[in-house]
């Protein structure tokens, strides 16, 4: 095979490079690829087109080759890589010839490039993961309304509102509250579902045919759109796998991986911070290992905090609130672990925990011992960026393992379908796709007929589609369902109306589908308050009668045997001191902004014991209430090293013969123990306890030193 530049500058190569899916297709014997470098300046002035001769007559190069143009290192004019790789099965001489026209160029690559769209478009539909976009009741149904709710009316993240996810968290669960938002959710969902299928597709066509690609691509898509709401480190892995086992390294993929990873973290960190972080250190990894590291590593830290702010902004967050998202979310990120920690399978579900220690060191051995011919540089990239896809597969599994949270190794699925696998191991990856596969399905809720329900998915994906258009039916009715479900009296709703009013200990679904005006407490769920910082920011908008709401609709109720009077316990004492009852019924209570009603802090006594020990309080003086601050609970030098790695010890406070569990950075903030009957709110609304009541402090296995100090206040009657 000859190619000429101009007529002038010339290099003959045999079209024998083997092409393994050319083979697979039928296609000669599959050596039909060649590689030439050219000198730049050759290439300087215009475009190329690409032409074939065969005989007498020049014919265009049928629409199947692809090509690939990269800065080749080490080449005093920094050549350009030109990857031809043709498919018919004897060799032809081959003619690039420079030109100002891109005329032929375009003829030989649109039609692939229109068969790969349509072919991700389809499968696209074929994978449509939204289900559930209509609002409604209840924990999670409300943090997704008040996302939208804060972006909508321009709330600070980090300052206004603090919670898992940031000021793009409302793409991640796309809920119809604002016609607006809920149409940019739904692209961002498209753009991710096609970037999630195109990433799966180009992995699997190095070692499947099309058509088998396709159809691992698309159940995997499925079953990872249908069960995780952030798959964003498999687009990450994806993209450095491809980068990092290219035959040769390629400076256009690099400086791809560098542009593309920025802009997806930047993206990412401002949907879920933890999740965002995951996937720029799964981004950097590839970055390092790739060629000209470090002019890349430059490259993409000027893109990702470009990105980064050009989004904060565009979402109207003011600058000042960015490094209040970073340090509050911190807050959420490691006190999810020391609060959160649940296990719901037991010993049973412990084969799922070796599943994914296995996967990961099986991984990594396949990539140092299958790829040696990456280079050592490359091979430790690829296995870095497999141990920080299991880390964060492992902490979002096991932290709480619940159903919801063990349907995350369907993201295993992706990693199988990504590795580069060396050619003649297809069998392999299939095999290791058939046991992630297997293990999804163990786990997950839907049987494999709803996971390739095709019609289904495409019925659905129209259906949204026809909701962006006319929303307003499904907003009415997401309304109407949370009104019926929640039920909260005229009484309650009438004395709130025209307040600001904040949920607790979470209905904010209620707020808005009564239409009243929400003013949230910074961390906006009373259950996410998890460490003394978050429960202070709460505590200090319900003491603040200019910055803070100025009436609360209540409920008692709590998650995981938590006492509801005991979340974010210094926001509940600001709750009690600075509110009164103004309606009640049926389990709901309008709060209202009063004066302030306690006065200042009297220590009454400071008991010195050990946990696991049951000690006798003091009773508190006449007319006060009483708190019992709690040191000794908190999480340890050694223990802080496990959370690393795994979830933390539950803690659990003893009182009246009642067991609760208890946040352990929270405790030292102080437990309403005794409130007046005269001052407190009506029943069932008080659940406190009597002042002789005795109590005690557990955390497994430790039998550390507990001080407990108590506090009485003077509080007058509302």
């Amino acid at each position: 095979m000859t190619v000429v530049v101009n007529g002038g500058w010339q290099v003959v190569e045999v079209a024998d490079a083997p092409r393994d899916d050319l083979r697979a297709a039928g296609i000669g014997d599959g050596g039909h690829a060649f590689v030439v470098t050219l000198p730049i300046e050759e290439l300087r002035d215009g475009e190329l087109r690409l032409a074939a001769l065969a005989g007498p007559e020049r014919v265009l190069i049928p629409p199947t080759p692809r090509f690939e143009l990269a800065v080749s290192p080490g080449s005093p004019w920094q050549g350009v890589d030109l990857r031809l790789e043709e498919t018919p099965p004897s060799p032809n001489r081959l003619d690039l010839v420079k030109t100002r026209s891109a005329a032929g160029l375009a003829e030989v690559r649109a039609r692939p490039r229109i068969a790969w769209a349509a072919l991700v478009a389809l499968l696209v539909v074929a994978s449509w993961p939204l289900v559930y976009i209509e609002p409604g009741a209840g924990l999670d149904n409300s943090w997704a309304i008040g996302l939208n709710i804060a972006v909508q009316h321009g709330l600070a993240f980090g300052n206004q509102v603090v919670f898992t996810y940031g000021p793009l968290g409302f793409v991640a669960n796309p809920t119809v509250v604002t016609p607006g938002l809920f149409r940019v959710a739904l692209l961002v969902a498209i753009v991710l579902q096609a970037l999630l299928v195109l990433t799966l597709l180009v992995c699997l066509r190095r070692s499947l045919s099309t058509v088998g690609a396709a159809l691992i691509a698309v159940a995997a898509a499925s079953l990872i759109g249908l069960n995780v709401g952030d798959f964003e480190a498999a687009i990450a892995f994806g993209g450095v796998s491809l980068a990092l086992a290219a035959e040769q390294e390629n400076h256009v993929l690099a400086r791809w991986l560098a542009i593309g990873g920025a802009l997806l973290a930047a993206f990412t960190i401002l949907v879920k911070l933890d999740s965002g972080l995951a996937v720029l250190a799964i981004v950097l990894c590839g970055v390092l290992a790739s060629v000209n590291a470090r002019r890349n590593l430059k490259l993409a830290g000027a893109v990702f905090i470009f990105a980064t702010l050009a989004l904060w902004l565009l979402l109207g967050q003011p600058l000042d609130a960015l490094p209040a998202y970073v340090r509050n979310g911190y807050e959420v990120v490691h006190g999810y672990v020391d609060v959160m920690g649940h296990n719901e399978y037991g010993a049973a579900g412990e084969w799922l925990i070796f599943l994914v220690i296995g996967s990961a060191v099986a991984f990594s051995v396949a990539a140092w011992r299958l790829l040696p011919h990456l280079g050592r540089r490359r091979q430790l990239g690829l296995i870095g960026a497999i141990l920080i896809f299991h880390y964060l597969l492992f902490r979002e599994m096991f932290v709480r393992y619940d159903h919801g949270h063990a349907a995350y190794v369907v993201l295993l699925l992706a990693l199988a379908a990504c590795f580069p696998w060396p050619r003649g191991r297809a069998p392999v990856a299939l095999m290791a796709m058939l046991v992630v596969l297997t293990a999804s399905l163990a786990v997950v809720p839907q049987t494999p007929l709803q996971v390739v329900d095709v019609v289904g998915r495409a019925h659905q994906f129209a259906r949204d589609l026809h909701v962006a258009a006319t929303p307003s039916p499904t907003i009415d009715l997401g309304r109407s369902s949370i009104i019926r479900d929640d039920a909260v009296p005229a009484a309650v709703v009438s004395a709130l109306r025209g307040r600001c009013v904040a949920a607790e200990p979470w209905e904010i679904a209620a707020i808005w589908a009564y239409g009243l005006r929400w003013c949230p407490l910074p961390v906006i769920q009373s259950y996410n308050a998890y460490t003394a910082r978050l429960d202070q920011l709460n505590a200090g908008a319900y003491a603040n009668p200019r910055a803070g709401p100025s009436g609360v609709l209540r409920q008692i109720a709590s998650i995981d045997g938590r006492n509801p009077t005991w979340e974010s316990p210094a926001a509940q004492l600001a709750l009690l001191c600075n509110f009164k009852d103004a309606a009640h019924g049926a389990g709901w209570e309008a709060l209202v902004r009063t004066s302030p009603r306690c006065g200042p802090r009297v220590t009454v006594a400071t008991i010195h014991t050990h946990l696991g020990a049951t000690v006798q309080l003091q009773a508190a003086p006449a007319g006060d209430l009483l708190v019992a601050k709690l040191s000794g609970l908190g999480i340890g030098p050694v223990e802080r090293v496990e959370t690393l790695f795994w979830r933390a010890d539950p803690r659990t406070v003893t009182i009246d013969g009642q067991t609760f569990r208890v946040p352990p950075d929270t405790a030292d903030d102080g437990y309403l123990i005794y409130v007046p009957p005269a001052a407190d709110f009506p029943k069932p609304f008080q659940d406190r306890f009597h002042s002789t009541d005795s109590i005690s402090a557990v955390i497994p296995g430790d039998h550390g030193a507990l001080t407990i100090t108590e506090i009485a206040m003077p509080i007058a009657a509302p």
